[in-house]
């Protein structure tokens, strides 16, 4: 049948509202169905079926279609992918009159041709592992990591060898030409005109995809020197590979019965958990975790169980994880892996081991508890300003809930958990919540061995602003492009103003305070404090800082829309687009 002609005898013979069904749970509304929409966070229902129009739409995102796109954007694929997938559904052969470019036939084929040299390449590591070649590997596979050949199979891993012509002469051997052996990135030209490895004298993991395809490889070196700088390397991009756009670990939990997934930090975390019986973990490409992957967990809804390492590290970006996460409607829960560092470790510990992992995998925690646990680690709470802190802390994470009864059900849990007097800590929440600041008796007695608390009387609106002015002051690559986003008519505050003011002119934080001594006291000693106050900011984490500073300009910008709204009501109808508009912009 002619693509054309098909591609209407599919949707003449398959419902849309079952096919997204299937990824989607919907409820019938009418003559419509409704269901959370899968491309952008959505709390209420806003996406509809129409079995009679044999389309979707989301009134949010404005996401809409036909069941081909809907499996185009959900699974990642072409749309022609899509109506191939659904013809084998309904028995319908497709004559190749697609009219698909030139262009797209050369993409397809180089697809093609990538997806077999790296089935190849993974088998030749594969083999290599179990060589003379790869003896060092194996043993550190098999007798320090303690994985079995069982597992190691499952998951293809393999050796690459110092020798990489050895990899290249076999390719060759195999009928490849120079150009696809290029194309994969695995080999390049060296200033002396040879073929070198991208890959040499490292464990491999190969990545696999939802369609298992083998689409790039992690690696970790065994280089000892190499450690301190690369241990772990992965695939460059490639057309298969875009290492933000998976998950290690994912076409395996895709599939489990499992009623969770467990999200950890390594690859060899991934592996052990399996071998171990849990089917249903994965691990980040050793990049940030990004809405992208997000969006790959949301193709089947579940609970996420966060397994990341427990230093400093680990525990922050367990909670900023979770945060991500909880945006998407998922119920998200910390497993608890002290004393030891990480997942591989506790199982392979003689004095935790599996069976300890189950009892505490079998209770979780729920991330908003842990991070009340956690967000105390470095505060000596003794300290009345450390104190303040904390519970300023925990009154901002617990006024994020949207939910009135689930908020208080878990200021009572932390309250509980930390000892804190429950009462005051709702009085706290319900006073932030109207818009109010807190005062200084408010905190009174919330501790009862705490008897003289403090806690600034600032307004949330010159918290943010004061953040932005410390975070764009140490973050000074920025200047040239928060210039062209906010102006200064965007901040509240004339200290604030002031100091973004320098900051455009140049000033540095290190000669700011000598800009500004002429200025009124109160203006130089607030400024102090906004420059000076420990905002307990993970500097290193450059990626974390700049999510940051995104959602504060974000909520810069839109206090300032708000704040020109006006009574109007084509004014305040402007005003809910451009602020939609902002919602979703990243803006560095």
């Amino acid at each position: 049948m002619k693509y054309k002609d098909a591609k209407e005898e599919i949707k003449n013979r398959i419902s849309i509202v079952d096919v997204i069904k299937e990824y989607v749970p919907l409820k019938q509304s009418g003559s419509n169905w409704l269901g959370i929409c899968p491309f952008h966070p959505d709390k209420n229902p806003s996406m509809s079926v129409s079995e009679s129009r044999k389309m979707f739409k989301c009134f949010a995102c404005n996401e809409a279609g036909d069941v081909f796109h809907f499996l185009e954007k959900y699974l990642n694929i072409s749309y022609f992918d899509a109506v191939k997938r659904l013809a084998k559904v309904v028995n319908i052969e497709i004559d190749n009159d697609y009219q698909s470019t030139a262009e797209y036939k050369k993409n397809e084929a180089r697809k093609e041709a990538l997806y077999k040299l790296h089935k190849d390449v993974a088998n030749l590591y594969y083999k290599y592992l179990h060589s003379d070649v790869g003896k060092v590997a194996y043993d550190y596979l098999t007798k320090k990591r303690k994985l079995n050949d069982k597992t190691i199979l499952k998951f293809g891993l393999g050796y690459a060898p110092k020798n990489t012509t050895l990899l290249y002469n076999k390719l060759k051997e195999m009928g490849y030409d120079d150009e696809v052996i290029f194309d994969s990135t695995l080999f390049r030209l060296n200033d002396e005109n040879r073929v070198v490895g991208y890959f040499y004298d490292r464990i491999i993991f190969p990545v696999v995809d939802i369609n298992q395809h083998i689409i790039g490889f992690q690696s970790r070196t065994l280089n000892k020197e190499e450690e301190k700088t690369r241990k772990y390397l992965n695939s460059k991009t490639t057309l298969i590979f875009h290492k933000d756009n998976m998950l290690y670990g994912y076409n395996i939990a895709f599939y489990s019965k499992a009623d969770y997934y467990i999200l950890c930090e390594g690859n060899m975390d991934v592996i052990t958990l399996y071998q171990n019986g849990y089917d249903n973990a994965m691990g980040a490409q050793g990049t940030a975790f990004n809405d992208k992957q997000i969006f790959l967990l949301k193709r089947k809804p579940k609970k996420i169980y966060l397994c990341e390492d427990m230093d400093d590290a680990g525990i922050k970006a367990k909670n900023h994880i979770a945060d991500m996460l909880r945006k998407h409607n998922f119920e998200t829960y910390m497993i608890d892996l002290n004393p030891v560092k990480d997942v591989d470790e506790f199982l392979n510990d003689s004095r935790l081991g599996k069976s300890e992992f189950v009892k505490r995998i079998s209770d979780p925690i729920p991330s908003i508890l842990y991070y009340a646990m956690t967000s105390k680690l470095g505060l000596d709470l003794d300290n009345p300003y450390d104190f303040e802190k904390y519970i300023d802390l925990i009154v901002t994470k617990l006024i994020s809930i949207d939910n009135s009864i689930v908020r208080e059900n878990y200021a009572k849990k932390i309250a509980l958990q930390e000892k804190i007097d429950s009462n005051k800590l709702l009085n706290l929440i319900s006073e932030r919540l109207k818009g109010n600041s807190i005062s200084k008796s408010d905190l009174q007695g919330i501790k009862d061995e705490t008897k003289k608390i403090t806690l600034n009387e600032d307004s949330e609106e010159f918290k943010q602003e004061s953040n932005f002015i410390y975070l764009i002051y140490i973050n000074e690559e920025y200047r040239d492009k928060i210039r062209d986003i906010v102006s200064v008519d965007d901040l509240h505050y004339e200290v604030t103003k002031i100091l973004y003011e320098k900051y455009l002119s140049g000033v540095k934080i290190d000669s700011i305070f000598n800009e500004i001594e002429n200025y009124d006291q109160s203006i130089v000693d607030i400024a102090k404090r906004i420059l000076t106050y420990n905002y307990n900011y993970d500097e290193s984490n450059t990626n974390l800082m700049k999510d940051t500073l995104n959602k504060i300009i974000r909520n810069i910008k839109i206090n300032s829309i708000k704040s020109t709204e006006g009574d109007n009501l084509d004014n305040m109808y402007e005003t809910n687009i451009k602020i939609k508009e902002l919602m979703s912009k990243k803006f560095l």
